[in-house]
């Protein structure tokens, strides 16, 4: 059996300018047989909530096109490398060649 991890949803709280925004994760768990076909899905397996400025001292290796912008696609590729950072330091695992984390 293959345990997979995954995020189902991400909302980021922007509060009044005077409080940090924080990011919540809602954490998914998915069960695969050999044929990485999906046995179970666990759709509330756990959820992650932190400040943002947790998020800021880390570099995650995410490539941008200049020093002063990101473009969309950019975006979301950092995104994903923050997920999967902030989900590889919970649970373990080793991201598969699809891009799954597997425990």
């Amino acid at each position: 059996m293959i345990e997979q991890i995954r995020v189902s949803k991400i909302v980021i709280d922007l509060p009044r300018p005077e409080n940090e925004p924080w990011v919540h994760l809602t954490v998914q768990k998915v069960l695969r047989d050999d044929n990485y076909e999906v046995v179970n899905l666990l759709t509330r397996f756990d959820s992650i909530s932190l400040p943002i400025s947790v998020l800021y001292p880390k570099e995650y290796g995410i490539p941008t096109s200049s020093d002063t912008m990101m473009y969309g696609g950019e975006i979301l590729k950092g995104l994903t490398a923050i997920v999967l950072t902030l989900l590889i330091e919970k649970y373990g695992g080793e991201v598969n060649e699809k891009g799954d984390l597997i425990l």
